[in-house]
C-alpha cells in the first residue's frame, strides 16, 4: 500500500456511462451538451465570492500562485514529507499547472499525451483524498488555467479560452483565440492572455465578451503578470510592454542580450512569466548556447521600463526556461544543464548562493515554490527537492518519477548517474509547475501522467 494513501485513491474512475448509472457523468466542452455529473460540492469556495477571494496570500488560484507570479505563499514548509495521495489525472507537462482553491485541487490535463484526445480534461480533485469531484472533458488539450469569479478558466487546444463552473464543471463560455495561447492571468474582472500572433487580450471573466487587445508585434509564450493596475507581458524577441487594467498603453522596451566581447548583441526570448517584486519586473529569458558571468535573468523598473539590473555571478550559466520563485529577497530555481539550485538577489541581480542537489538533466521545465523559508524544486528527473531559500542548504528529497515508488527514495540509477542526461534513466521526469495548498501540502504533477499531495509528517512547531 502506498504510503499515507488509501488503496482507492491511487487511480481516478473512468467516466461512468450515465444510461447505466443514472447522472452520474462527465461533461464535454460543447455547448450544445447540458450534461450534469458528479454532484459532489467543492468544499470551501463561495460560488459567488468576488475574483479577489481567489487570490490571496495563501492562495494558489493561478501559475506561479497569483498575479504577481512570485510563486511563494504565506504558509509552512515541509519539514517531513510523506505521499498523502496520488491520482492518475492524464499527462502533465509544462502547460499543465495546478490550482488549488479551497479544499480542491484543479487541473488541465494532455490525457494521452500531446494531441487531441479522449482524455483531454479538466479536473476537480479533493485536496485530503484525492478522489475526483467533477471532471470535464475538453476539445485538446488541458494547458494553463486560472481559478476566478466561480469559475475554472482554461486554455483548450491551445487556442480556446474556456470557462467551467468552479462547483459543477459545467461550461459558462467559450472563446476562440484565432492564436496559441500563454497561460492565462486572473485580474478583479479580466481574464488576459498573449498570443503567438503578437496580440495581448483580454476578456470579462463573467462572460467572455473581449474588453480589450493590445498589439505587441511579436509572438508572445509567457504568461502575462501584474501588480493589479498595470500588465506586463514579454514576447519571444525581447519585447516587454507595460499596459493598464484597461489596455491603455504605458510604455515599451526591447531587450537585447549583453554578449561577450566580439559578439553582436541580440533580442532575448522570454519564455517565462516575469515577476513583479516592488519596484522592479523581473524578466528570465532563455539562451541557445551557455554563457559565462550571466545567468539569464535581468530586471526593468516596472514603472518606465528602463534597466534596473542584469544578473551577474561567476560560472557556466544557461537560459531558463522554469519559472523561480521569490523567498524574502531571493530568488530561487534550478539551472538547467545541471544539477544545481540557485539562488539570485532580487535587489541588484547578484549570486546569493549556487549548489549541487542533484544529477544533472539537460532540461529544466518546472518551475519552484517557496513557503516558509522552504523552496521546492522538482527536477527533470522526478525528483523534488527541498532546500532552505535562504542558503540553498538541502532539507529533504522526494521521488515522484514511477508510480511503483511510495516511500520518495530515488532509484540508485539515478543516485550514481555520472553524465548529464537529456532524459531520465529510470522512470518519467517532473515538467509541471507545482502548486501548494493553504495549510503547506505541495501538489506536484508528473510526466507519467499522476498528480501527487505531499504533506507534512512532522507535527507543527508551536
Amino acid at each position: 500500500m502506498a504510503l499515507g494513501c488509501a488503496p482507492s485513491l491511487g487511480h481516478i474512475p473512468e467516466p461512468v456511462d450515465g444510461s447505466e448509472h443514472g447522472d452520474r457523468r462527465t461533461h464535454t466542452d460543447d455547448l450544445s451538451r447540458d450534461e450534469t455529473i458528479l454532484e459532489v460540492p467543492i468544499s470551501g469556495v463561495d460560488e459567488e465570492a468576488p475574483a479577489s477571494a481567489f487570490h490571496g496570500p495563501r492562495s494558489w488560484g493561478q501559475l506561479q500562485a497569483g498575479r504577481e507570479r512570485t510563486g511563494r505563499v504565506a504558509t509552512r514548509g515541509i519539514a517531513k514529507p510523506r505521499l498523502r495521495w496520488r491520482a492518475k489525472v492524464g499527462e502533465l507537462g509544462p502547460e499543465q499547472t495546478p490550482a488549488v482553491v479551497g479544499q480542491s485541487v484543479i487541473v488541465a490535463t494532455a490525457g494521452a499525451g500531446k494531441g487531441p484526445d479522449a482524455e483531454d480534461a479538466v479536473l476537480a480533485l479533493d485536496l485530503k483524498t484525492g478522489r475526483p469531484l467533477w471532471k470535464t472533458t475538453l476539445k485538446g488539450d488541458g494547458g494553463g488555467l486560472v481559478v476566478t469569479a466561480g469559475k475554472v478558466i482554461v486554455v483548450s487546444g491551445g487556442t480556446h479560452l474556456v470557462a467551467f463552473d468552479l462547483v459543477t464543471g459545467k461550461q459558462r463560455w467559450r472563446k476562440d483565440l484565432g492564436s496559441a495561447s500563454s497561460a492565462p492571468l486572473a485580474l478583479e474582472h479580466l481574464v488576459v492572455v498573449g498570443l503567438a500572433d503578437g496580440r495581448l487580450e483580454a476578456f470579462r471573466s463573467t462572460t467572455g465578451d473581449a474588453a480589450w487587445s493590445v498589439p505587441v508585434g511579436s509572438p508572445i509564450a509567457a504568461a502575462p503578470s501584474s501588480d493589479g493596475e498595470l500588465v506586463y507581458a514579454a514576447s519571444s524577441t525581447g519585447k516587454i510592454v507595460c499596459v493598464q487594467t484597461d489596455g491603455t498603453p504605458r510604455w515599451t522596451q526591447t531587450v537585447q542580450t549583453a554578449p561577450p566581447a566580439g559578439k553582436a548583441p541580440g533580442a532575448i526570448d522570454v519564455r517565462v512569466t516575469p515577476i513583479v517584486f516592488g519596484n522592479v519586473l523581473v524578466v528570465p529569458f532563455v539562451r541557445t548556447e551557455p554563457t559565462r558571468h550571466a545567468p539569464a535573468l535581468l530586471a526593468l523598473d516596472r514603472f518606465d521600463g528602463t534597466m534596473a539590473w542584469r544578473a551577474r555571478a561567476p560560472g557556466r550559466w544557461i537560459g531558463i526556461e522554469a519559472s523561480p520563485a521569490l523567498s524574502e529577497t531571493t530568488l530561487v530555481y534550478a539551472e538547467a544543464d545541471s544539477g544545481d539550485v540557485v539562488g539570485i538577489s532580487v535587489r541588484d541581480g547578484s549570486r546569493v548562493y549556487r549548489r549541487t542537489v542533484g544529477p544533472c538533466f539537460d532540461r529544466q521545465l518546472g518551475g519552484a515554490a517557496t513557503a516558509g523559508g522552504v523552496a521546492y524544486l522538482p527536477r527533470y528527473g522526478g525528483t523534488v527537492y527541498a532546500v532552505r531559500a535562504s542558503d540553498g542548504r538541502p532539507r529533504w528529497e522526494f521521488y515522484l518519477g514511477s508510480s511503483r515508488v511510495s516511500n520518495g527514495v530515488m532509484p540508485l540509477s539515478h543516485k550514481n548517474q555520472e553524465d548529464c542526461e537529456a532524459e531520465p534513466l529510470t522512470g518519467f521526469g517532473i515538467s509541471t509547475p507545482p502548486a501548494i495548498a493553504p495549510l503547506g501540502t505541495l501538489i506536484v504533477g508528473t510526466r507519467e501522467g499522476f498528480l501527487h499531495a505531499i504533506e507534512d509528517a512532522a507535527p507543527p512547531q508551536r
